[in-house]
């Protein structure tokens, strides 16, 4: 089982982008910093887990370069729980717990630059085929721009990532590869054994819901969490690991 780490939540600069470009250069002196891997556990059909990546990827460029590997796990989340996309937790108290969600994902989205679209984020569509996509291109830095690609056709762009078409064209597209490739690659049922470990994975480890990062394989927070709190996560995990 994994050990939760409680930090405090601090404010988040308003500034984000989907593909974080990592250019600062360190001082001669300042020795190289142990690599640490952030595993992302995270639902492609969920607001909330696209505001999480949003948030990782600026953590991450924070950090040295190279020092912070990320690595795509997959979690669907239930589609039949409580709240508009099944999170209680950003329910407000008193009034409409949805419409209360709601306004609160578009709120934080504004913050790293997601504008949503509305019509979208009660969807509750099946992410299974994207997620065997974005598992294409596990241990590969092209993962991240497939996932956040997949996140910007659903949430920006309002494609249905359950149809193969939408799914080949923008993983082709975000990854580099020809859209034949990835089509006969899901065709041939590639990351359909990737999806079942990570399902296995995350009952084992006690995942219950997502998005949750996982630094270490020892330490976790659950939640869309500030960027301060990742960096946080990101130094215990070095400390932890020494």
């Amino acid at each position: 089982m994994l050990d939760n780490v409680a930090l405090d939540n601090v404010a988040l600069d308003n500034v984000a982008l989907d593909n974080m470009v990592l250019d600062d250069v360190l001082p001669e002196s300042v020795q190289p910093v142990e690599r640490v891997t952030v595993e992302f556990w995270a639902d492609l059909a969920s607001p909330w887990c696209y505001v999480a990546s949003r948030r990782l990827a600026l953590a991450v460029a924070h950090e040295p370069d190279g020092s912070v590997q990320t690595r795509w796990r997959c979690f669907q989340r239930d589609r039949g729980a409580a709240g508009w996309d099944g999170d209680r937790r950003s329910a407000a108290a008193g009034g409409d717990p949805a419409a209360s969600a709601l306004e609160r994902v578009k709120a934080v989205g504004r913050e790293v630059g997601i504008v949503f679209d509305e019509a979208r984020l009660g969807a509750g569509r099946d992410s299974s085929l994207a997620h065997r996509a974005v598992l294409l291109y596990d241990g590969e830095p092209r993962q991240r721009a497939v996932s956040a690609a997949l996140y910007a056709a659903n949430f920006l762009r309002g494609e249905d990532i359950g149809d193969l078409e939408v799914v080949v064209s923008v993983a082709a597209w975000a990854g580099g590869d020809q859209p034949g490739t990835v089509r006969s690659r899901l065709a041939a049922g590639e990351g359909l054994a990737e999806l079942a470990t990570d399902r296995a994975e995350a009952r084992s480890l006690g995942i219950g819901d997502a998005p949750t990062y996982v630094v270490g394989r020892r330490l976790a927070v659950h939640g869309p969490v500030e960027v301060e709190v990742l960096r946080a996560l990101i130094a215990e995990g070095r400390r932890a690991g020494r």
